[in-house]
């Protein structure tokens, strides 16, 4: 199994020869600086045969594009540079991608020039989309990622401004709080939460039962573990003592 791997990684990559009356397959892909393609057509056992390969760097105005719009140069590139090819082809074109970088182009908008004149050449090939999560679209992905292709100032940094974990002790706190509004409305608690009312003095407020400003919980051990996390356990919370965690709960 380790010579086989050695191999694999020692020998020399190998295109074969394509076949020009079988359908072609392309899988396209876009970083940041970069597009990239893979052609492909498939043998009796409909196994990719790979047939051809393009890379190329994004110029300062592309690199300025979203990734809708990367993406969909991608699949230009791809097509121009085997447009000896595909254009004419009697067989439609698989092009496989990740649907969700292209699914600004299938809303109603107004066009940039770039773009219009995109769409005229693209009604020049018989091609349609299949879906390829990015994780799977590894050699086309590797192709868009050359670092030849890095511009000389380097890759523009990328930073999360607000992290999820900002967020955690509004959202999660309200989602639990729904859930047990929900719990209330439920039938199979209402006898409970009366019987509750008598015992512990508790209150009605807008259909819902309180005990003080705290909403009672008709089931507490569905909710008592997520609040612990967020309270105590939480990025936001530092780890605080049973006194202050009661506090804050």
């Amino acid at each position: 199994m380790l010579d086989k791997l050695i191999r694999q990684i020692a020998d020399d990559p190998q295109i074969s020869h394509l076949n020009p009356d079988k359908p072609f397959e392309l899988e396209i892909d876009a970083s940041n600086y970069a597009t990239g393609a893979v052609l492909f057509q498939r043998n009796e056992q409909g196994k990719c045969i790979e047939v051809g390969y393009h890379s190329r760097g994004l110029n300062s105005a592309e690199r300025n594009y979203d990734i809708y719009d990367r993406e969909f140069l991608a699949l230009v590139r791809a097509l121009k540079f085997w447009r000896h090819l595909l254009q004419g082809s009697p067989h439609g074109i698989k092009v496989y991608t990740d649907h969700a970088n292209l699914t600004k182009h299938r809303e109603a908008q107004k066009l940039s020039g770039k773009i219009a004149q995109y769409i005229s050449f693209l009604a020049n090939f018989d091609f349609q989309f299949y879906h390829l999560p990015g994780k799977k679209n590894t050699v086309a992905d590797t192709l868009s990622m050359r670092s030849d292709h890095v511009p000389d100032e380097g890759e523009d940094a990328t930073a999360i401004a607000l992290p999820d974990h900002l967020f955690i002790c509004l959202i999660r706190p309200a989602a639990i709080e729904e859930s047990i509004r929900r719990q209330h409305r439920d039938p199979k608690y209402v006898l409970q939460l009366k019987e509750w009312m008598i015992k512990y003095d508790l209150y009605k407020r807008a259909n819902y039962y309180w005990n003080g400003t705290a909403l009672v919980a008709p089931d507490p051990e569905s909710v008592s573990r997520l609040l612990l996390e967020i309270y105590h356990d939480g990025p936001t919370a530092g780890h605080p003592g049973q006194a202050k965690t009661y506090q804050d709960l």
